[in-house]
């Protein structure tokens, strides 16, 4: 088409996902507009505001290698920007049973089985 700029991705929707795959295919050399149905700064979308959260702790392996590559993306966002973006805080995670739970620093308390029974 003529008139038109061409692009390799057009991303829909800045969110933190678009916006994460709008940054790496832009640092990966891809021509990417991005665009957005609400204004830069919106107060609508899912990752906004401060009570949001990312674990590293999952039932099933098949996630394990996941989450390390999403905290080694938070880190590198957070080296590119000079900004803190992630602020670690823990988690505790309570139910009945045997924990399932794996990945980095997943501890189960083994005085805790029973509990509520």
């Amino acid at each position: 088409m003529t008139g038109h700029p061409e692009v390799d991705v057009l991303v829909v929707g800045l969110g933190i996902h678009g916006s994460a795959a709008s940054y790496e295919l832009a640092l990966r050399g891809a021509s990417v507009v991005a665009i957005d149905g609400f204004p830069e700064g919106h107060h609508r979308g899912s990752s906004h505001g401060r009570t949001r959260m990312i674990r590293r702790a999952y039932p099933n392996p098949v996630w394990n290698d996941l989450v390390a590559r999403a905290f080694a993306g938070w880190r590198r966002w957070e080296e590119a920007s000079g900004e803190t973006l992630l602020h670690r805080t823990g988690g505790l995670y309570a139910h009945r049973g045997a924990s399932q739970l794996q990945g980095p620093g997943a501890r189960s308390s083994p005085t805790a089985t029973g509990c509520g029974s």
